[in-house]
């Protein structure tokens, strides 16, 4: 029990020194901003804060991994809403996104206002693009599953567009957190996806930007088809080895979770735990080369040690 108490504290202690950054970060700057700020920010000895991070770079680094984290179960599917309509659950997800703008105002306003150079840029840029991928996929996967085939040549334009628009209305949210309804604004969003979409079949116009091209702009992030392939493929061997056994159970729940648009990564990483304990000694190379592809899929770790 005083481990486990122990843990929470460093957990906490190390969010206190994120959310003390991110407040100097976002009101002057990340290179103005010196170590000695943060701690004087918190009242603590300058050690503490190179107690969780080697840097100010690393500190930088763990705050866009922690946030990633964050929003990317905003945008996964919680168990239960698979029994709500595709549009509900686009609704439901869009909210906890607008959300969570609103409750992080800082970090957002520091990445609208700062250019980001030297040791950290490649690591953000790589993580902006990988990002941009899994995005446009997600938003494709939804407007996919709301509208059908009377739609599909307008599909990837409905998704450009509405990643266009929700972007705006997730910066005002950032900057007018007490005042963002987001309930309401996630109806709007999802209803003026409906005009959209009827408006583009409706005029009969040429589609802007084909499924083909939506594929090449997704794999300039690392999202390329043979890579999700791969998730699908290893997942499939798994089911085969664990049928007729006690991981069974846990291996179907995985498999589910992993055809989700967004797969919830702490569930995922609960059920790659579970299934590592029951793991016969034939299934751990598989369970390895999974959670590796996992981790390639999603740009961060699916397990924390």
């Amino acid at each position: 029990m005083r481990k486990a108490s122990g843990t929470a504290a460093q957990n906490s202690k190390r969010k206190q020194i994120l959310d003390a950054a991110i407040r100097l970060f976002a009101r002057q700057g990340y290179h103005a901003t010196s170590i000695q700020e943060i701690v004087d920010e918190l009242g603590i000895a300058k050690g503490s804060v190179y107690f969780y991070f080697k840097s100010k770079d690393d500190l930088l680094v763990s705050i866009f991994q922690d946030y990633d984290e964050q929003l990317m179960n905003g945008m996964a599917e919680l168990p239960g809403e698979e029994e709500f309509s595709p549009r509900e659950r686009l609704r439901l997800q869009v909210e906890r996104q607008l959300a969570f703008f609103a409750r992080n105002g800082d970090f957002f306003m520091m990445l609208f206002n700062e250019p980001f150079t030297g040791e950290h840029h490649e690591y953000l840029r790589n993580y902006a693009v990988r990002f941009r991928s899994r995005y446009l996929s997600w938003l494709y996967r939804h407007v996919q599953s709301i509208y059908g085939d009377e739609y599909a040549r307008y599909w990837v334009d409905g998704a450009l567009l509405l990643g266009g628009i929700m972007s705006s209305y997730m910066e005002s949210a950032a900057q007018n957190r007490d005042e963002a309804d987001v309930a309401r604004i996630s109806g709007f969003l999802v209803r003026r996806l409906d005009d959209v979409m009827r408006g583009m079949a409706a005029s009969g116009e040429t589609p802007i930007v084909t499924a083909d091209r939506l594929r090449r702009m997704i794999a300039c992030g690392g999202m390329a088809e043979d890579e999700q392939g791969r998730v699908r493929t290893l997942m499939d061997q798994l089911l085969e080895q664990v049928r007729g056994t006690e991981a069974e159970e846990a291996a179907a729940l995985l498999n589910a979770e992993c055809g989700k648009a967004v797969p919830h990564r702490v569930v995922a990483r609960a059920l790659l735990v579970l299934l590592e304990k029951q793991a016969q000694p034939e299934w751990r190379e598989l369970l390895s080369r999974l959670e590796s592809a996992l981790e390639e899929e999603f740009g961060c770790a699916m397990r924390k040690d």
